[in-house]
């Protein structure tokens, strides 16, 4: 199972430097299913508007992003933030002091799970990645 970070999906919506690799790591893994929190909509949605408020991409590169994270919500499965998730958040958070939103993504993963072994946690964030592999999830 690929679990996709909300900051890979825009990384790859907005073609930033590693969508090649994202690209080739998705179709490698697509046969495993792909999942994200639900809470990652607001994510990308805020990432996207936040480069378009800072002119960093324009009106039509906005919308294309948002078309190309459409695709993305269509092909995946998104997890809810439930009690089960929320206390997993909240345990990893203390735990590799990372940001709230962080600790929703890393939770949702470990929730997928129960064999953590075969989630492979797709994220741009370092210090995520780390505290992905500390809870025992593939990072590539």
């Amino acid at each position: 199972m690929l679990y996709l970070d909300s900051s890979i999906i825009v990384a790859y919506c907005l073609n930033e430097s590693n969508a090649q690799w994202i690209a080739d790591t998705l179709s490698s893994h697509r046969s495993h299913g792909m999942v994200s929190a639900l809470f990652s909509l607001l994510e990308i949605e805020s990432a996207f508007q936040q480069r378009y408020n800072s002119r960093e991409i324009n009106a039509q590169e906005l919308d294309q992003a948002r078309l190309l994270a459409l695709k993305f919500k269509q092909n995946m499965a998104l997890l809810a933030l439930d009690s089960a998730v929320l206390e997993i958040a909240l345990h990893v958070q203390k735990l590799h002091q990372i940001r709230p939103g962080d600790s929703v993504q890393l939770a949702s993963a470990i929730y997928c799970q129960p064999k953590r072994e075969k989630v492979m946690f797709l994220t741009g964030d370092q210090k995520l990645a780390h505290a992905a592999k500390l809870e025992g999830l593939t990072v590539p």
